[in-house]
């Protein structure tokens, strides 16, 4: 009862002290509330130095680029929060002193001075907290953790369908965990940067990598500029001073990482990952590489497998980029056509399509129009210039070799838009020396070759949907020009209408293009001492007159080639007889050619292809020195003179390709052929008719080749120096084998078409024999109507197969035994293509096997039999003994 008593008593107590401290505390907000507010001024101001102290703090962190840390931001919002507090606070005790209500405004408002009292406290404690609560801070801030890039990358691609299907691709093989390394490459000015961008946009987006960073290597390669780019966008605050020690902390960041993505843009050499830190060992899984780059090769050396290339814009998109750029002034009836033809001239460079149209977008029709002329003469229009031409500048700048730009300089000198001939880029290169350590044909051949894949993955020159040819962008070309014109050393100039060319721009010219339109004659007083090659060509074939002493003063000529003209005579060129090295007079309406094997006895190219000539004279055989030797497409071509083959020992190169050429009466040639037959290295030829005279030919030394044995039709020469070819028409198979030479070329070619060919029931049991054609990659057999099988060996290296009206074709493989089939199956590895068409009599790969296929179904189908005989025995069985069981079971209930 005590301990109630005691602990009544406490419980009355502590009940009273805080009914006391609470009625005092209440009491003090009614009357105190001056002094409540004053001491709440005076904390604020101390609140408020720390806040201005801490202000200049976080801007220092914040130039730094570091991310203010949550809880001190925090921390300012709740002391501005504040301050709108005591703001108000100050102005209610402003008026609480003036608006007095009791006794004639002697006495004060309780209830608003309680209130102010209260707040007052209140926000008192508050500033009081924050002021510890600023103690406590360690860290104002932190570095940046990887920036999202998306946001920093506001341009798109304007649905530009081709570069949204490429996206697509490349996101695509970015999800393939075997795919470590994609490279996109194209010319200066194409939009990969743009691309990529779009591309780190949409990965972003769907969450693909945790990280994505993206550095631009550009022409000299900075480690610790890209280094610290890396570890800038990772977040990564480096604290190394070596490259080996930054290289060490990336190195263990991306390790660590499960899915990042680094861009490298605009590469131009090879990148050492080890050296920048980045795990790229077969092992590693934790980085992808993605790189954009103007040079395929660059992208083969530093091994990628997966290479895309950004082409130039179709025409429709190149328009609808144009339209947006240039805005709605293209759609005016006055402007729409200049401003469809300005778009064209930009080649579908996204660069350079952007440029104009945004230059433009503002302008009248006599900005359009001048535009226009601007852009059709290659007088770098000034916009184009500045944006676009430094691009194409650069990629020349840092091409492999002096010979590299040389011949893009050759390249340059062909129109517009035009297909230029390899063959033609090589006589030029053969004639001007442009390879010192070269003097056959053959390797001349194979450095062109070699140039032009090297330049096309450069994207300096494209791919020609004519064979045999190559395509320069318009831009590109001007840019080749424009400095080859300025080069003191090669100067090179195209011309259009001869009239038209100032005199003094001859001078120091080394190369000249003459494109003509509506010249009748030539001027007879065209002097230029320095020209070494000289390239003529007509929009239309018209007779053109040459004055007799037009090359006086081309005394250091070494190339010369005239294409669709019309010569009735040609002049007197023993002026340059001494230096002319190539000599091409292609696609010309031409008389007399016999001055040709008078005054020019050093060349060693010549050239007549698809020209109209009617006799190969004499004369010709004065050219002793010749390699190259062209004929193609002279089928006007009836007789070639005695005596001329057999003077041209050093021949390396024969074209022979002429439709209707009467071999028979020929016999002379056909003779001195035999004899020069064994040197050549390059032929190509049609027989039309009899081909006997082939077997004494000895062709042994060839290289590439394209003959056609066929006295009816006519062939493309599509697939010549691209392959071996060798086409077999309207023959008797064993003529074929009797044929040595035959024999020698089917062992050699990589494309045999075997047409019309009759007594022939097997390809390979004489024609690919003891695997002595290694090299042969196309097959088609086409309208043979005793063909029975294919082979019977092995043509393990082919990569396509065409067979067509075949009659009496059973079987490809022809052997009894089914397992030595299988081996020949297994060796059509390489087979990509098979066309089958018209085979009514065809079986099947081979008969043994599907004999043998036919035998193990058999024993199967028995085996199945036996097994459900089995069953519905067992069946029968059950069903007795449940029959059987059932009837004693009534049996004992009816005796029951």
């Amino acid at each position: 009862m005590e301990c109630l008593t005691e602990l009544a008593k406490e419980a009355v107590i502590k009940l009273g002290d805080l009914v006391v401290d609470s009625t005092v505390k209440h009491y003090k907000y009614l009357t105190q509330h001056k002094k409540i507010t004053s001491n709440l001024e005076e904390e604020y101001k101390k609140l408020k130095r720390i806040k201005e102290t801490l202000e200049i703090r976080v801007n220092i962190e914040k130039r730094k680029g570091y991310e203010i840390a949550p809880e001190v931001q925090k921390w300012l919002s709740e002391v501005t929060s504040i301050e709108i507090k005591l703001q108000k606070l100050l102005s209610d005790e402003n008026k609480a002193n003036k608006n007095k209500k009791f006794f004639g405004g002697k006495c004060p408002d309780f209830a608003l001075n309680y209130s102010l009292g209260k707040q007052g406290t209140k926000s008192t404690e508050d500033i009081t907290s924050l002021k510890e609560e600023e103690k406590k801070f360690k860290d104002l801030s932190y570095p940046n953790a990887a920036l999202t890039l998306k946001d920093i990358f506001i341009k798109d691609i304007k649905s530009l369908m081709s570069r949204k299907l490429l996206i697509t691709e490349v996101i695509e093989k970015l999800k393939d965990d075997e795919v470590k390394m994609i490279s996109i490459c194209g010319m200066g000015g194409v939009g990969k940067t743009t691309l990529v961008k779009e591309l780190i946009k949409s990965i972003e987006i769907s969450k693909l990598f945790d990280d994505v960073v993206m550095t631009v290597v550009s022409q000299n390669i900075n480690y610790e500029k890209i280094q610290t780019e890396i570890a800038e966008l990772l977040g990564i605050e480096s604290k190394k001073d070596s490259p080996q020690g930054r290289a060490m902390q990336l190195f263990a960041r991306l390790s660590k990482a499960n899915r990042v993505l680094i861009v490298f843009d605009d590469v131009w050499d090879i990148l050492d990952f080890e050296l920048i830190g980045i795990p790229f060992r077969e092992h590693e899984k934790s980085c992808k590489i993605l790189f954009t780059s103007r040079d395929e090769n660059v992208c083969l050396a530093m091994g990628s497998k997966v290479n895309y290339q950004v082409p130039v814009l179709f025409e429709e998109e190149a328009w609808y980029l144009f339209r947006e750029m240039a805005g709605k002034v293209v759609d005016r009836r006055d402007i729409n056509p200049i401003a469809r033809e300005i778009a064209k001239e930009c080649g579908g460079l996204p660069l350079a399509i952007v440029t104009v149209g945004r230059a433009l977008s503002n302008e009248g029709k006599s900005a359009w129009t001048d535009a226009l002329n601007q852009l059709k003469k290659s007088s770098s229009f000034s916009h184009v210039g500045k944006s676009v031409h430094p691009r194409i500048e650069l990629s020349l700048k840092f091409l492999n070799s002096n010979v590299h730009q040389f011949f893009l300089m050759l390249c340059g000198l062909f129109p517009e838009d035009f297909d230029i001939p390899i063959e033609g880029l090589l006589n030029h290169a053969m004639g001007l020396r442009l390879f010192e350590d070269i003097t056959s044909s053959w390797e001349a051949r194979d450095r062109v070759d070699t140039l032009v894949v090297d330049l096309k993955r450069k994207f300096l020159l494209l791919d020609s949907n004519v064979k045999g040819c190559v395509k320069m962008h318009d831009i590109v070309r001007e840019v080749v020009l424009s400095i080859a014109n300025q080069n003191a050393e090669d100067r090179f100039m195209v011309q259009y209408n001869f009239k038209w060319i100032k005199k003094e721009k001859l001078d120091n010219i080394n190369a000249l293009s003459l494109i003509l339109d509506d010249t009748k004659e030539l001027e007879n007083d065209f002097e230029c001492t320095t020209l070494k090659l000289l390239q003529v060509r007509a929009q239309e074939t018209k007779p053109i007159f040459w004055p007799e002493h037009f090359f006086k003063g081309m005394c250091a000529l070494k190339v010369l080639s005239m294409q669709n003209l019309c010569i009735p005579k040609l002049p007197s060129l023993s002026q340059v007889s001494g230096n002319l090295n190539t000599l091409q007079v292609e696609y010309c309406d031409v008389g007399d050619i016999s001055i040709i094997g008078k005054e020019l006895i050093h060349l060693e190219v010549l050239s007549f292809a698809h020209s109209n000539i009617k006799e190969l004279p004499i004369e010709i055989g004065n050219l002793s020195i010749l390699k190259l030797l062209d004929l193609i497409c002279c089928n006007d071509l009836n007789v070639i003179s005695d005596n001329v083959f057999i003077r041209l020992t050093k021949l390396e190169e024969l074209y022979l390709r002429m439709s209707n050429f009467p071999w028979k009466n020929n016999d002379a040639a056909i003779k001195e052929l035999k004899k020069i037959s064994h040197k050549l290295m390059v032929i190509e030829m049609k027989v039309r008719g009899d081909a006997n005279f082939l077997k004494e030919l000895d062709f042994n030394n060839l290289q590439k080749f394209w003959i056609y044995v066929d006295p009816y039709t006519r062939l493309h020469r599509s697939l010549f120096l691209e392959l071996k070819v060798l086409n077999l028409c309207a023959m008797d198979y064993q003529s074929i084998c009797n044929t040595l030479v035959l024999l020698q070329l089917v062992n050699k070619c990589e494309m045999l078409s075997i047409r019309k060919v009759i007594n022939m029931k097997n390809v390979t049991t004489k024609l690919l024999h003891d695997r002595q054609n290694k090299y042969l990659k196309y097959l088609k057999v086409d309208s043979c109507p005793n063909l029975e099988y294919l082979i019977d060996g092995s043509i393990s290296q082919i990569h396509t197969l065409e067979l067509n009206n075949l009659k009496n074709l059973k079987e490809i493989c022809h052997s009894s035994h089914h397992h030595e089939v299988e081996r020949l199956m297994t060796e059509f590895s390489d087979l990509v293509e098979l066309e089958l068409r018209d085979l009514p009599s065809f079986t099947g790969f081979n008969n043994a096997t599907i004999l043998n296929e036919l035998n193990q179904v058999s024993k199967l189908l028995f085996l199945v039999v036996v097994v459900i005989i089995i069953i519905i025995i067992i069946i029968i069985i059950i069903i007795i003994i449940i029959i059987n069981s059932s009837s004693l079971i009534i049996v004992i209930s009816i005796l029951i």
